[in-house]
């Protein structure tokens, strides 16, 4: 079924279509949504079927596809947030202290 696993945002994996064969990627919005989409239908569809069982096991395969790369995103725009914050800090000292030097600074 699964045809490649890059682990790329753009490109997660692909799926090999059961008519035509060729390879269909799924980037990151389509794994999640895929995901969430096999999960509600597991969760309304309770009938302990082969495959049933088989849809569980891969919704389970794909978030341990998806979970890293979500948590890294999450933690890029922590960081990124943090350094916003830590930037427009620093040019608020900046400006503060360029009109204490301008307060002081002698006036011609």
């Amino acid at each position: 079924m699964i045809v490649s696993q890059t682990g790329l945002h753009e490109d997660v994996f692909a799926l090999r279509s059961g008519t035509s064969y060729a390879s269909i990627a799924f980037d990151l919005d389509d794994a999640l949504f895929l995901e969430d989409v096999l999960r509600k239908e597991f969760k309304g569809n309770q009938q302990p079927t082969e495959q049933w069982k088989c849809v569980q096991e891969f919704e389970g395969y794909l978030e341990t596809l998806t979970d890293p790369m979500v948590e890294q995103d999450k933690l890029a725009k922590e960081l990124d947030a943090t350094a916003f914050k830590d930037s427009t800090r620093e040019a608020q000292e900046e400006m503060r202290r360029e009109k204490d030097n301008e307060a002081l600074a002698p006036k011609n």
